[in-house]
């Protein structure tokens, strides 16, 4: 007979994972097509991935983890907060008249 309970570890890594592969693939494609006249169309194109990503987030570090898998969370959500800090600077960057400049910073 096998276990059907739901795994909350299992859950919040499915539920952040795939999303932060996700936002670092677009931060990469906006970063490749960096060009001042796109920058708002960039910065649309990267609209909703700060708020997922930080629900996520708060999920997966609300499960209690086992001491040993405790570097891989602790890697996971350095990479999600770094990934959330380039979406928020990208975002702001539109509305900047230097943009540009801050979009680079951001990345």
């Amino acid at each position: 007979m096998t276990d059907s309970a739901p795994d909350p570890i299992l859950d919040a890594t499915t539920a952040l994972v795939p999303l932060l592969m996700s936002a670092l693939d677009a931060l990469g494609y906006v970063g490749r097509h960096l060009h001042p006249p796109d920058l708002q169309d960039l910065a649309n194109a990267l609209e909703g991935f700060d708020e997922r990503l930080n629900a996520a987030r708060t999920r997966f570090d609300a499960v209690q983890w086992p001491e040993e898998l405790g570097f891989f969370k602790g890697q996971v959500l350095r990479s999600a907060d770094a990934a959330t800090a380039a979406l928020t600077g990208f975002a702001a960057s539109a509305r900047d008249p230097n943009g540009v400049m801050r979009a680079y910073r951001a990345m």
